[in-house]
């Protein structure tokens, strides 16, 4: 008998939007997120790299691995049913959609904050730390009196000063060219919320897509300044999401890049999961 594993599902959830939803919906999150790849160690499947917090799987076997009993007789989603439950919750950031050409790939948005035990241990003054469900922007109760920075901070100690104020000079410039967004009709600072979540996008490239500050950086600045790009990234929040081509909105601009010599050079996805790829064979990943 294989020794039985387990996945951790906060106590959070109660308060979550997603526990007010749809049943249907929360359990194919919670499937989800059983399913994932919990292991550090990415894993190849064809060509794509599954990293921790990611799987791979496909319309019919989430309606097969998800059948239910009523009435006696057995019941499955349709595929059409699935993917509009897909687009909910990638909607409601509790997901993202990396791709869907060999399968669909999916990340569960948090995974590692909330699958580590060792974020459930008791703080110096006895009390359990207290974790939003997701970092995005679409947290259970919006506070915008509270210290967005710390409780950031205290959400991941990953997020420091230097990437705080990354955001902070990208928002300030958008709001210095008279661009439209809620938060900039009030003075900026590293307490704004729109400065905290584009920190968390950033932290995010950095943790996630292995990105180094210096390249968001050469990115962010090129976007602020390219004709297209100038008017179609006015906050860092959704950076990650991917555009019309699939590809997430980041990639698209380091892409566009390729055009100055000095540059990065023009990588697709296809060609970024294969550098990836020789990259672990060369650190003896299998």
């Amino acid at each position: 008998m294989n020794k039985p594993t387990y996945f951790i599902l906060t106590r959070n959830i109660f308060d979550s939007a997603i526990w007010g939803d749809d049943p249907e919906i929360l359990k194919l999150f919670i499937y989800l997120i059983g399913s994932a790849r919990h292991s550090k160690i990415p894993k190849k499947y064809g060509t794509l790299i599954i990293k921790r917090g990611e799987l791979v799987t496909s319309l019919s076997e989430l309606a097969d691995n998800n059948a239910f009993i009523r009435n006696g007789t057995l019941k499955k989603w349709s595929r059409q049913k699935v993917a509009r439950m897909l687009e909910k919750l990638e909607a409601q950031e509790y997901i993202r959609k990396i791709s869907d050409t060999f399968g669909t790939h999916l990340s569960i948005c948090n995974y590692d904050r909330y699958q580590r035990p060792e974020n459930y241990k008791t703080d110096t003054n006895g009390t359990e730390m207290e974790q939003q469900w997701n970092e995005d922007g679409t947290e259970v109760e919006t506070n915008n009196n509270v210290n967005n920075v710390n409780n950031a901070k205290n959400v991941n100690n990953d997020i420091h000063a230097e990437i705080i104020d990354t955001s902070l000079n990208f928002h300030q410039y958008k709001k210095s060219q008279g661009k439209s967004h809620k938060d900039f009709k009030t003075e900026l600072t590293e307490n704004s919320t729109v400065v905290i979540n584009g920190a968390k996008e950033i932290d995010k490239l950095i943790r996630l897509d292995k990105e180094t500050l210096d390249d968001i950086k050469e990115v962010l600045t090129f976007a602020v300044n390219d004709p297209f790009w100038m008017d179609n990234l006015i906050s860092l929040s959704g950076i990650r999401k991917n555009g019309q081509n699939g590809i997430p909105k980041y990639f698209n601009i380091k892409n566009k890049i390729n055009s100055n010599p000095n540059g990065f050079k023009k990588e697709t996805v296809h060609d970024h999961n294969r550098r990836i790829i020789a990259e672990m064979e060369a650190e003896g990943w299998k």
